[in-house]
C-alpha cells in the first residue's frame, strides 16, 4: 500500500482502536472484524488508477480525522414526506427508534459485539474494496430484516440512516434483508442528515437475498448534507423466477459513490435498475452498476440518467456480465447524461462481458446539452427560457422518476430535484470568458 493510502486509511484505523468494547466481543465477531481490518489494510484505499474508482478522487480523505465518540441520539430527523408501513431509524448504525412492524416482517437488532453477529450481519462476506472491509470491521451494529411470504402492506418499509451532527464523524451502517420464497416487499433506504451541517462520512453496506419467486422493490435514496461523504455498496442475489427492482437516486453529499452488484443466480430471475445522479456546485457523484447473469433465461435492464450543473462531476458505469453457462439471457443498458453548464463534467460508460453466444445484449450511452430545437419549440408555446430549460431537464430525469410506484414519493423527489438542480441550469454560453 502506498504512503498516501496508509495516510488516508489511518483515520479509520484510529476509530477501530478507539472501540474499547471490541475487547468484550464474542470470538466469532472479533475474528471476523480483525480479518476485515486486515483486508482493508492490505487493499488500501482505492486510487484513481483503480478502474472501478477512476471517477472518485479520495485524496481529500487523507486530511481527515474522524470523530470516534458515540453519536448523539437526539439529533433532528427529517420527517417522512410520504406514507410508510413503518420507519426504522438508525443513528451511527444503531437502532434508536424501533417501529411497529407490519405483518410478516421480522426485525433483528444486532450489536456488533454479541455472539452470532458475524453470521447475522455477514461480516465475513468477501469485501470487494477497502470501504466494504472497513464497514465489516467498524460497524457498531446493524439490522436484519426477514420478509415472510405472508407479508402484505400498502406502503413501503422505510429504513432511515441518519448522519448525526458533528464535524468529521464516521458511521458504518449495515443492513441485511432476506425475502422468503414467494414474498413481496417494498423498501426505501434513505440516507439523510440532521438540521446541523455535517462533514462526516457514511460508509454503508446492504446485502439482499431474494428467495425463489419473490418480488422486491428497493429504493436507495441518498440525500445527505452538502459537506458529507457517502459511500454505499449494495449486493443482491436473485433466486429463480424472482424479480428485483432497484432504484438509486443520488441527490446530496459533496462526494458520493453508490455501487450495486446484482447476481441473477436462478433461472428466470430478473432485475431492473433505474438510477439518477443529480450533481451541482462542486459536488462529485459516481454510480457503479453491475449485473451478473449466472443462470440461464435471466433478464436485466439498466437505465441511468445523469445531470451535471455548476462545476459538478456526474459519472456512471453500467456493466452486464453473462457467464459461460447462462444461455438465453437478455441484457440492455441505457445511459444518458445532460451537461447543464460549460464547467460541468459527465461520464457514462456501458460495459458488456459476454461468455455465451446464445444471448441478446445491447447498450447505448449519450452525453450532451439540452436540445436547442426543443427549447425553441417550448418558448414558442409561451414558456420563458428558464421555464423551457427546466421542463426539458425534468422530462429527462423523468425516465427514472416515472418508474416510482407511489405518487407521494415521486412528488417529493421531484421537488427535491427541482430544489437541487433548478437554479443551476445555465444558458448555453453561461460562464464563458
Amino acid at each position: 500500500m502506498s504512503a498516501t493510502g496508509r495516510q488516508a486509511l489511518q483515520p479509520f484505523l484510529d476509530r477501530f482502536a478507539a472501540e474499547a468494547c471490541l475487547a468484550r466481543a464474542a470470538p466469532d465477531v472479533l475474528g471476523a472484524r480483525q480479518d476485515a481490518l486486515a483486508r482493508a489494510a492490505a487493499l488500501g484505499l482505492p486510487t484513481r488508477r483503480d478502474e472501478r474508482w477512476r471517477y472518485t478522487d479520495l485524496r481529500p480523505l487523507a486530511r481527515r480525522r474522524f470523530d470516534a465518540k458515540p453519536a448523539p441520539t437526539d439529533a433532528i430527523v427529517p420527517a417522512l414526506p410520504f406514507p410508510a408501513a413503518c420507519e426504522i431509524l438508525l443513528i451511527d448504525g444503531r437502532v434508536v427508534a424501533p417501529s411497529v412492524l407490519p405483518r410478516g416482517v421480522t426485525l433483528t437488532i444486532v450489536e456488533a459485539t454479541t455472539a452470532g453477529a458475524s453470521a447475522a450481519l455477514a461480516l465475513d462476506a468477501p469485501a470487494p474494496d477497502a470501504f466494504a472491509a472497513l464497514n465489516a470491521a467498524l460497524a457498531a451494529g446493524g439490522i436484519r430484516l426477514a420478509i415472510g411470504a405472508d407479508a402484505a402492506h400498502a406502503a413501503p418499509i422505510v429504513v432511515t440512516h441518519l448522519l448525526p451532527p458533528g464535524a468529521d464523524r464516521a458511521v458504518h451502517p449495515r443492513l441485511v434483508v432476506e425475502l422468503a420464497p414467494g414474498a413481496q416487499a417494498e423498501l426505501v433506504e434513505r440516507f439523510v442528515g440532521s438540521a446541523a451541517p455535517e462533514q462526516g462520512l457514511c460508509n454503508a453496506v446492504t446485502r439482499v437475498a431474494l428467495g425463489a419467486g419473490s418480488r422486491f422493490e428497493h429504493l436507495h435514496l441518498q440525500d445527505q448534507p452538502d459537506g458529507a461523504t457517502h459511500f454505499a455498496l449494495l449486493e443482491a442475489t436473485v433466486g429463480a423466477d424472482a424479480s428485483l427492482t432497484l432504484r438509486a437516486l443520488h441527490l446530496g453529499a459533496l462526494l458520493g459513490r453508490f455501487a450495486a452488484a446484482v447476481t441473477l443466480a436462478g433461472r428466470g430471475a430478473s432485475v431492473e435498475v433505474h438510477a439518477l445522479n443529480a450533481i451541482d456546485g462542486r459536488r462529485q457523484g459516481d454510480l457503479q452498476l453491475e449485473v451478473i447473469h449466472a443462470a440461464g433465461d435471466t433478464t436485466s435492464r439498466q437505465t441511468y440518467r445523469g445531470l451535471a450543473a455548476g462545476r459538478g462531476k456526474a459519472a456512471a458505469t453500467s456493466r452486464a456480465v453473462v457467464l459461460r453457462d447462462a444461455a438465453d439471457c437478455d441484457a440492455a443498458q441505457s445511459l444518458g447524461s445532460l451537461l447543464l453548464s460549460l464547467h460541468a463534467e459527465a461520464d457514462a460508460r456501458p460495459e458488456l462481458e459476454i461468455q455465451n453466444d446464445d444471448v441478446r445484449c445491447r447498450h447505448g450511452a449519450t452525453i450532451g446539452q439540452l436540445d436547442e430545437a426543443a427549447l425553441f419549440y417550448l418558448r414558442s408555446r409561451g414558456l420563458d427560457e428558464a421555464e423551457a430549460r427546466a421542463a426539458l431537464v425534468f422530462a429527462f430525469a423523468d425516465d427514472v422518476l416515472a418508474t416510482l410506484p407511489r405518487a407521494a414519493l415521486r412528488e417529493h423527489l421531484e421537488a427535491r430535484l427541482r430544489a437541487r438542480i433548478g437554479t443551476g441550469i445555465e444558458p448555453p454560453m453561461a460562464g464563458s470568458a
